[in-house]
């Protein structure tokens, strides 16, 4: 499994920043979004490494987020079953 992972949030509202939090683990917060990021998101070395040590061992991955016009915050739940099995294939594919 790699240790690099990149999420790009297309028209993420400027200013805020995303919230990751895996199963019931505190809340990982990522630099507050700039219009020269074009959606990418940031997360500090340390918030990173925490939250990929805890995706390898986590059920699912909650992702909030603003996106510009819509005055809700958006959440994302991610199974990390699928997520690795899919990692995996991709994995197996370009080797």
């Amino acid at each position: 499994m790699t240790n690099q992972m990149t999420l790009i949030i297309p028209n993420l509202q400027l200013g805020n920043a995303v919230k990751m939090r895996v199963d019931k683990n505190d809340v990982i917060f990522s630099k507050n979004a700039k219009k020269a990021d074009f959606g990418l998101v940031h997360l500090g070395g340390g918030e990173k490494e925490l939250l990929l040590r805890q995706m390898k061992g986590g059920d699912f991955l909650f992702i909030r987020f603003n996106i510009n016009g819509l005055d809700q915050e958006t959440t994302v739940k991610l199974n990390l079953a699928d997520f690795k099995q899919a990692a995996l294939y991709y994995q197996s594919r370009i080797n």
